[in-house]
Formats: C-alpha cells, structure tokens, sequence
C-alpha cells in the first residue's frame, strides 16, 4: 500500500486543521540557526542516482506536520537541491520549526524526482542526524499512455490534462506531455493509482474522463483509449430561512473520485462559486456523474452538516457525533452530497442554518486591556472519503490551477482576497474582538501576538462557546518566563 498523500488544497488529517498562525505566531528577529541534512538517493538495486532533484517541503515539529515556508513552519524558504554522482545531495534546514518559541524541527518531508523514475513525495528525513545520510530509494515505477477521444470518439489532445492522485501533476518535472495522439504520464509509483483526463479551455473545464483506476507494478507499460464526456454544470440555491439579500455568500464544492478497497487513494476536483444576493449560485465544468460534495457560508448562516452517502467510509458516518460526545466541540462539519447528471444540469438547494458569534476579551496579568492581539479559532469540514480543512478557507478552482507549475499558484486563497481572514480578529483598544460565523457550540481556540515585533506573552490555548445571541470568555495572557 502506498502511504497516502496529503493534497495539496485538502489536508489527510482527519483531526481538525488548525490555520497556520496557530502553530506559530513568531516575531521576524528570533534567530535560527541553520543545519546540515544530507540524502543518499538509490535505485532499487543500491544503485546511486545521479541527477534527482530532492526538494523538501514540510517539517514535523510538536507543533504537527506543516508546510516550510516563509509564513509556515522554519519561518524560511526551503532548498532544492540535486544528487551528484555519488546519489549524495545536502542542503540546509532550520533548527527550528518555530524560533520565537524554539520548538525544533524533528522531520524533514522531501519530494525527489527523477525522470527516469517514478516521483516520490514522503521521504521522511529525521533530524538532526547522527548517523550518517538519509538513504531514499527510488522505484522505475510503471509507463501510462491513454490516447483522448470526444464524444464523437475523435482523437483530441489539445487542452487535455491528466491528474492523478499524488497531485504531482502541478510540479513541473512531472508533467505529463502529448506524444501523438496520447497524453504520456511521468512514470508513476507501484500500486493502486487513478488517473482523470480533463480538457480545460480558459479556466474553463469542458471535458472529463471518468477516474481511471490501474494497479500498476515496476516497469509495467500501459496504453489505453478513453472517451471524454462533456462537464456537467449546477444551479443552486441557499435554502429560504437565510434572509434576501444574501450578504458575503459562497459554496465551496469536491469531486472526491475513490475507487473501491482500502488501498485506494482519492482524487480530487475542487470548485467554488460567489452567491448572488437572491441566494442563487452557477457552478459549471464538474465531472459528470459523480457525487458532490458541497458547504457553504454567508453572513449568519453556514450549511447544515450533510447525511452521509453511500459511498461514505464506516469511520466517518458517526465523526462528528464522536468528536461532539468525546469533546463538547462543533468545530467538525461534513458537506451535503448531490449526485450530478451524467449531461446537463442539475438544481439544488443548500440546507442552512444560524451561526454563532462570541465576543473574546483579552487582559494582562494586572487586569489591563491588551490592544492588537490575534483570536482565532478554526471550524473545519472534513469532505466525505478525503481530509479535512477550514471550513470555506481556502477557496480554489483545480481548473485554473492544473496547468500551473508552481506551489505558489497552488497556495493561493480566492476566498482570502474576496472575503477576507474567517473566524479570527485583532482585539481593539478596550482588548475586545468577536469572532462571527462560528457553528454553534464548543469552539477551541488561541489568542497570539502579531507577527514581527518583540513577544510578550505566552499564545493562549482555550475554549469558548459560540450562540446565536453571542457569548462571551476573558483571557489573561501569561509572560513570557
């Protein structure tokens, strides 16, 4: 079985997500030194390999596992590096995950690729090291050809892309390339794999593949045709209890494709769409169908929690109750399902219900009003046979994204820049911030210091409540020792 790969705009936990400031709120100057972490990368005879591009691209600390990022765990810009003839490549690494707090850096997640070679994504490298180089072998893996028709069964491989699970397909040594008439994959890992054709004209998707599954096996060749069928499109509607006009409205959507048995990973499509003030949305260029999976948020309402579907795993069909039982918390949600037409459109209306707000106020250890501190908590939906993720945060199109070749692409929130930052604020001058749009209930929580500056105190961990009428909880921060 190969370890599941977390997506890059869905996250495989399935404990909530916290947003990144929660695991750090550094200030700009802490130092951090820099370490030495070196790789061996071989073949599966102990062969070096020369040549392999080893980039790392997230840390395991106490504080999770996290991108490495400027604005992510090692507060800095990871390396890439090559192997040399020896299959020896080293770079340098953070000793800290989080430096103002010095929680330090305990792993190193590292992608290598090689084309000669079937991508790999988890290479975990323990840090720091003491016993030499981390030794990352490397599989031939298995050759994928699949040659795209229309529906009118005509060759067609212009603005046909491939996706497969890994998500790979963004990096841009592991694009697929056209040969002829065939979409031509880069060299994939052993195992069970499924592979989605989509023709993208603009941003637009117009033409889907069903999911492919193959279980593929070292140096094994495969060719096949595949007919694209023409993408299937949704007008929907928020339920009538959220009052007109409809303020700050969207719904987010997942094409979550899991072939049967365990072994299978899940290939994602994402989408999202304004709602208009009349509580109508249009969503076009969805896979056709397949089940849906929709949330959805505007100013004082979110959508109710779906009933699991029939595809759903037995894990999952009693979570949130679980989570609600075991911690007297709200923060989980699971999204309605609409199955989609097979051509055409379909119409649907979103289920609502109230959110909640609570007003936070934050105090020093002498009872005085703390000005600009950070409150934020992190309400999450955890999507049906996938990870979970903030509720509505981020907001990303996979169609405007698929052809994009670079991790900054991938990491961009539309949501962010339309709505702003959800379910946090920065305390005023009398220390007081309400949070809004919360999912009623029990909420975790943290308070932090901005970013940049010298810290003061210690983040505040806590819970607090969130009703429609509004509640409120005091903090005191504590010094830093």
């Amino acid at each position: 079985m190969k370890p599941r790969v977390v997506s890059l705009f869905l996250s495989a936990a399935l404990a909530c997500v916290p947003p990144a400031i929660a695991a750090e709120s550094d200030a700009a100057q802490a130092p951090n030194p820099m370490l030495t972490a070196r790789v061996m990368v071989v073949n599966s005879d102990g062969d070096p390999v020369a040549g392999a591009t080893v980039a790392p691209w997230a840390i395991r600390s106490d504080l999770g596992h996290g991108s490495w990022a400027p604005d992510g765990q090692g507060r800095s810009k990871p390396p890439v590096v090559q192997t040399d003839e020896r299959g020896l490549a080293e770079f340098e690494y953070p000793k800290y995950a989080a430096p103002s707090r010095q929680i330090p850096c305990l792993q190193l997640s590292c992608r290598v690729e090689h084309p000669d070679y079937a991508d790999t994504v988890y290479n975990e490298v323990p840090v720091p090291q003491t016993d030499g180089p981390e030794r990352i072998e490397l599989a031939r893996g298995a050759e994928v050809r699949i040659a795209p028709l229309d529906e009118n069964l005509e060759p067609v491989t212009d603005g046909v892309h491939a996706m497969w699970c890994d998500n790979s397909y963004w990096s841009s040594s592991a694009r697929a390339r056209t040969d002829g008439e065939a979409i031509v994959l880069p060299r994939l890992t052993a195992g069970a794999e499924l592979v989605r054709l989509v023709r993208i004209e603009g941003d637009q998707a117009t033409h889907f593949s069903p999911p492919l599954p193959f279980l593929l096996a070292d140096g094994q060749a495969v060719e096949l045709m595949e007919s694209l069928q023409p993408a299937a499109s949704v007008q929907g509607r928020l339920s009538d209890n959220v009052p007109r006009p409809v303020k700050n409205g969207r719904v987010a959507v997942v094409v979550a494709a899991k072939a049967p048995g365990e072994n299978w990973e899940t290939l994602y499509w994402n989408d999202w769409a304004p709602v208009a003030e009349d509580g109508t949305f249009t969503l076009t260029g969805l896979p056709p169908g397949e089940p849906l999976q929709l949330i959805g948020l505007c100013d004082g309402f979110i959508a109710a929690s779906g009933d699991a579907p029939e595809f759903a795993d037995d894990n999952e069909r009693d979570l949130r109750e679980r989570r609600l039982e075991a911690r007297g918390l709200a923060d989980f949600h699971l999204p309605q399902v609409f199955d989609l037409p097979q051509e055409g459109e379909a119409e649907l209306t979103v289920a609502m219900k109230p959110t909640g707000r609570c007003e936070v106020r934050v105090l020093d250890a002498a009872g005085a009003p703390l000005a600009g501190l950070q409150a934020e908590t992190w309400p999450n939906v955890k999507w049906w046979n996938g990870g979970s993720q903030i509720y509505c945060s981020p907001l990303r199109r996979t169609a405007a994204l698929i052809d994009q070749i670079n991790e900054a692409a991938w990491s961009h929130d539309d949501g962010a820049e339309r709505y702003g930052r959800l379910f946090s604020g920065v305390t005023d001058e009398d220390g007081r911030v309400t949070l809004t749009g919360l999912p009623l209930g029990g909420h975790n929580f943290i308070v932090t210091e901005p970013r940049g500056g010298v810290h003061r105190f210690e983040q505040h961990e806590g819970k607090l409540t969130a009703s429609a009428e509004g509640t409120s909880v005091e903090v005191t921060m504590e010094p830093l020792p």
